[in-house]
């Protein structure tokens, strides 16, 4: 089986492949410099998971939580930078969060606003970017 010599076929995979890489990068750039942002104290507001992508193909752990920075009140809702292919794995990530309950919140110190609870980076970014490079070669390949 040959690939087709289709130049809107290789457009859309560089496209695709594109969006996946940037995506990806940002979250690995974000995620580094979130372990080094300092650390606020929080309260968690709510708990929740949802289904990402029209309920087919990610969960989404909701953790809502407030946080004051030099006097002033903020609103976050980013839990990690981790994507979750499972409830399971999302309800694991929101078990130990209750209402009320004091947490640290790391925030950006140039934007206050830009938080996260759990910094930690795990494989799931790199993957994506793996499968951005993926799409790429499948554009070149498309080409030749």
């Amino acid at each position: 089986m040959s690939i087709p010599h289709d130049p809107w076929l290789a457009l859309a995979f560089v496209a695709i492949g594109g969006v996946i890489i940037t995506l990806s990068w940002l979250d690995l750039r974000l995620g580094k410099a979130a372990q080094a942002w300092p650390a606020a104290s929080g309260t968690i507001v709510v708990r929740e998971i949802s289904r990402a992508n029209g309920g087919r193909n990610t969960w989404t752990p909701i953790v809502r939580y407030c946080y004051s920075v030099q006097g002033a009140r903020y609103d976050g809702d980013r839990l990690s930078f981790r994507a979750f292919w499972t409830a399971s794995g999302a309800i694991r990530a929101v078990y130990h969060y209750e209402p009320h309950q004091v947490v640290s919140v790391r925030y950006d110190p140039t934007h206050p606003e830009r938080s996260v609870l759990e910094p930690e980076i795990d494989d799931r970014p790199w993957v994506r970017l793996g499968v951005g490079i993926l799409f790429l070669i499948a554009a070149i390949l498309t080409l030749i």
